[in-house]
Order: structure tokens, then C-alpha cells, then sequence
């Protein structure tokens, strides 16, 4: 699961001829947008039904019938999702956000997060079938933050799509341990009856719950806290921390200390 392996669909500029213009548009922006295109622009617009609505997508040729420009209708607000469907319906090939679009500077880096999340595929099990196309990263955009924040997404999505008979606590506390490994942050497991000794009987509680399975590794269903230890800096991991805490917490199970912050605990899932 690490960044390394990821796959975004996120690549450096390339020649600019060998990427294919991306416009986002909104629908209260379109008419200000045709505005400046050629005659031919806005008669195929205007043929093809395009409004800017989240997740319209019209291609535009050039004189000689080949693809000159796509147009990706989005909603600003949540442009990040909107864009998220693209990666997999737009013909497969390279394409780079059009300047000429009314908002695709400031929207970039959301609509990078959102081609991102888009390209997103459980591949545990199987080989991918699905192709995607491919953005070239636009300039300006925090290129850390976005891939930080798709790759935290991937993990949860990860953690969440494994069948709960391979996805237990022993692999839950393992994800909390390589997000803390990866980051050069220190944490600490406290397994099983361990967690009475150290007064968390709630979480104790709900791990008793699960079926005890079978021993060995990937079979240990026993309940776990995972304490994150010393004064490590986490806002390098931010939102990996945030996002595989909410994942991990079970209601009812999380006893706070306040000289030492849980970073997850790993009940039985519901």
C-alpha cells in the first residue's frame, strides 16, 4: 500500500502538442467561455448538447476531425468529485488543463485530488481491468498535498474494500504501524487482556465480540490500541493519521489518555 506502488494518473508535462486540452466548465460559466471560442466551437457545443452540468463531457475536433479540446462540465463547489469520473470516461490518452477555461486555475489542485481519487482501483485480489487516462500535473499545484491526500484516501479504500475475514485487527494495527514507519513516527500496540491491565475495558469489550479464528498471522482477532508514542512531529501524516483514525475507531471504544493520544484502536469492525 505504499505511495510508491500508487498509481494516480498524474504525470509531469510532457510536449504540449502530445496533450489534449481539458476545460472545466461550470454551467453559469459557459456562455462567458463561448464567448471567446471560434463560430465552428460554438455551433458543436450548441449541436452536442454540452451545458456544463457535473460530469457532461464534450469533445471538440479540430478543422481536420481530429481531437482538439475537451470540455468537462463540473460544479466549483465540489470540483474535486465531479472530476473524479473523468479519468475513466474520457478517451484513454494525455490531456492538460486548458488555461482558457474560466476557473481552471484556481480549481486545479482540487481537480487534480479529484482525477486522482478517480483512478482509484481494489487490486488485492485481481489484476486491474479498468484504463485510465492520464493529466499532466498543471503548474502551481501542490503536487505533496494532493498525492498525500489521494494516497491516505487509497489506504482507507483499501482497508475498507478487504473482506472482514482478512481484514481484522492484527491487519488494522499493521496499517496504523506502516502509516507511523513510513513518517518516522514511533507507536506502541497493546493487545488482547493487555488492554484491562491498562484500563481500556470498553475496547477490551468490543474485541471480545469477534470469533477468535484460527492462530497465526492474519488469524489473531484479538482487540488492539494503537498509541502513538513521544513527541514525534505528525503534520507530514496529518491527514493519513486522520483518515485511518476515523477508519479504525469503533464506537463505544476509544478511552482517551491525555499524556498519551491514541492513534487508533482496532476492534472488530462492525
Amino acid at each position: 500500500m505504499g505511495e510508491a506502488l500508487l498509481d494516480f494518473h498524474l504525470a509531469p508535462a510532457g510536449p504540449k502538442r502530445a496533450a489534449v486540452p481539458l476545460a472545466p466548465v461550470a454551467e453559469k460559466d459557459l456562455a462567458r467561455f463561448l464567448a471567446r471560442q471560434p463560430e465552428r466551437v460554438k455551433e458543436w457545443v450548441r449541436a452536442a448538447g454540452f451545458a456544463g452540468k457535473p460530469g457532461e463531457v464534450c469533445a471538440i475536433p479540430d478543422p481536420d476531425g481530429r481531437l482538439e479540446r475537451v470540455l468537462a462540465g463540473v460544479e466549483p463547489d465540489e470540483a474535486h468529485w465531479g472530476f473524479a469520473g473523468f479519468p475513466a470516461a474520457l478517451p484513454l490518452g494525455r490531456y492538460r488543463l486548458d488555461p482558457a477555461a474560466p476557473r481552471a486555475k484556481a480549481l486545479a489542485e482540487r481537480l487534480c485530488l479529484g482525477w486522482a481519487l478517480g483512478s482509484y482501483v481494489f487490486a488485492r485480489y485481481k489484476k486491474p481491468e479498468k484504463a485510465f487516462a492520464t493529466l499532466e500535473w498543471p503548474q502551481g499545484v501542490d503536487r505533496d498535498r494532493v498525492t498525500r491526500a489521494a494516497a491516505a484516501t487509497y489506504l482507507v479504500r483499501d482497508l475498507i474494500n478487504t473482506p472482514a475475514a482478512d481484514m481484522g485487527p492484527a491487519e488494522l494495527a499493521e496499517a496504523a504501524r506502516a502509516v507511523a514507519k513510513a513518517h518516522k513516527a514511533a507507536v506502541k500496540v497493546v493487545t488482547g487482556d493487555a488492554l484491562l491491565a491498562r484500563n481500556f475495558p470498553m475496547i477490551h469489550a468490543v474485541g471480545r465480540a469477534s470469533a477468535p479464528g484460527e492462530r497465526g498471522p492474519g488469524r489473531d482477532r484479538r482487540p488492539r490500541l494503537v498509541e502513538r508514542c513521544g513527541e514525534h512531529p505528525l503534520q507530514p501524516i496529518e491527514t493519513s493519521q486522520r483518515l485511518v483514525v476515523r477508519l479504525l475507531r469503533v464506537p463505544g471504544g476509544v478511552d482517551r489518555r491525555p499524556e498519551q493520544e491514541p492513534l487508533a484502536h482496532a476492534g472488530e469492525r462492525g
